[in-house]
């Protein structure tokens, strides 16, 4: 049995799925949650297989919220409900370790597959979604090592190292010692220096093919 937890903000989509997952004989939903402050502890929470997870949850980061269940090494299993306009968050989610992304047009049994190859540890990424966001990868500002190692600076460099490795800040910030404060400060300054806006952009121009060798 696939056990289900439901962290939607909107009523009204909720109450549908749980219509839809009475149908269901090998998923049961034992959760379900609209503010982000109830998810919080589902990252340890090992009753839950699967997290149906809206990432406009209020007061919800959800970039934050995937490296704090990424660094703690959480066995929950995230499928992100989706729109067209969230392809840039596509490749980050996974880069991250979500096992799905679902498009919010995607259809009832869509849905109910998506949820059951998620909890099977396999990977369900929408076609659409999917689509847009290798467009933005191809699309990208592309910068390559030297200008990594020429425009930043030695701890520029380390944080930008540990953003393509899944880091949050918080993560990021436990890694070196220092403040999540300056961490902010730090991907503000690396975005500036390297011509892009987001961590989408950084990691676009990982998967374009120039690979960032490990620290020595």
């Amino acid at each position: 049995m696939i056990k289900l937890a439901l962290a939607i903000s909107h009523n009204l989509y909720r109450q549908s799925l749980k219509e839809l997952i009475k149908h269901e004989s090998d998923i049961v939903i034992i959760k379900e949650v609209s503010r982000y402050s109830d998810i919080l502890s589902m990252i340890d929470d090992n009753d839950i297989d699967v997290l149906f997870l809206d990432p406009y949850l209020s007061g919800l980061n959800i970039m934050e919220y995937l490296g704090s269940v990424r660094d703690k090494k959480s066995p929950l299993k995230i499928l992100l409900m989706l729109n067209s306009r969230d392809s840039d968050m596509v490749v980050n989610a996974l880069c991250l370790g979500v096992k799905g992304c679902l498009d919010l047009d995607s259809s009832a049994d869509q849905f109910v597959q998506a949820v059951r190859s998620v909890s099977n540890e396999e990977i369900w990424a929408d076609v659409n979604l999917v689509s847009k966001a290798l467009n933005k990868i191809l699309n990208t500002k592309k910068f390559s090592l030297n200008d990594l190692k020429s425009k930043l600076t030695n701890k520029e460099e380390k944080i930008a190292r540990l953003i393509l490795q899944g880091h949050s800040n918080k993560g990021i910030a436990k890694e070196l010692f220092i403040s999540e404060k300056t961490v902010k400060t730090h991907v503000g300054h690396i975005f500036k220096k390297l011509g892009i806006k987001s961590r989408f952009q950084l990691t676009a121009n990982y998967f374009s093919g120039e690979a960032f060798p490990s620290e020595s």
